[in-house]
Parts: structure tokens; C-alpha cells; sequence
């Protein structure tokens, strides 16, 4: 009787054991469904993010592209606009060198014509001054 009261109590510390072990694995059974529930919210979280993420860089590029289109057409306008500014410039510039051209003769003519109007003064005078004689 003896070896089997020393077998039940071998028993006894052994179920104890295994029901201590059991419960220990439960709480880590349990701990680790809350674990992975907080991990499957989170990475949820994560794709939410992701796609967000996903939408924006979209829109960054879409912009970037309408925003590198618009600068191309601009730099071409510019371009152009300054081509026509350029020759506009030239044609005035022309207009300036003949209207400057033309003033010159005008001076001329005018510097002609005060040399002939005292060379007819001057001979006017002398025809008086010698019908005078």
C-alpha cells in the first residue's frame, strides 16, 4: 500500500504539475491571440496607410507631369515671345537708323539752303550796291 500511496502522490504532484503547465500554456495561448490581434489591426492599419501612400504618390507624379508639361509649353512661349520681341526690337532699331539718316539730310538740305539764301542775299546786296554807283 505503500508504493501505491507513494504513486498517487507521485500522481498528485504530477497532475499539479501538468495542470500548472496547462494553465501557463493557456495564458500563453491567450496572450499571444491578443498579440496577434493587435498585430492584425495594426498591419491592417499599415494597408490603409500603404494605399494612401500609393494614392499620393499618384498625384505627385500626375502633377510633376502636368507641371513639367506646363513649364515646356511655357519655356516655348517664352521663347517665342522673345524671338518676336527680338525682331520687333531690330525693325525699331531700323526705324531709328532711317528716321536719324533722314534727320541728317534735313540738316544738310536746311545748312544748303542757308548757304544759297546769304549767297543771294549777299549777291542781291552787291547788284544794289552797284546800281547805287
Amino acid at each position: 500500500t505503500n508504493a501505491l500511496q507513494e504513486k498517487d502522490g507521485e500522481s498528485s504532484t504530477r497532475l499539479k504539475v501538468l495542470r500548472h503547465k496547462s494553465l501557463r500554456l493557456i495564458q500563453e495561448i491567450h496572450t499571444n491571440e491578443t498579440s496577434l490581434k493587435s498585430i492584425l489591426y495594426k498591419t491592417k492599419g499599415l494597408h490603409t496607410d500603404m494605399t494612401l501612400l500609393n494614392n499620393l504618390v499618384q498625384q505627385n507624379t500626375r502633377k510633376r507631369s502636368e507641371i513639367t508639361s506646363k513649364m515646356a509649353l511655357d519655356t516655348l512661349e517664352f521663347e517665342r515671345s522673345t524671338k518676336d520681341l527680338e525682331q520687333e526690337s531690330l525693325r525699331i532699331e531700323s526705324q531709328i537708323a532711317d528716321v536719324r539718316e533722314s534727320h541728317a539730310k534735313v540738316e544738310d538740305d536746311i545748312r544748303d539752303t542757308e548757304a544759297q539764301i546769304k549767297a543771294l542775299e549777299y549777291k542781291i546786296s552787291m547788284q544794289k550796291q552797284t546800281q547805287k554807283e
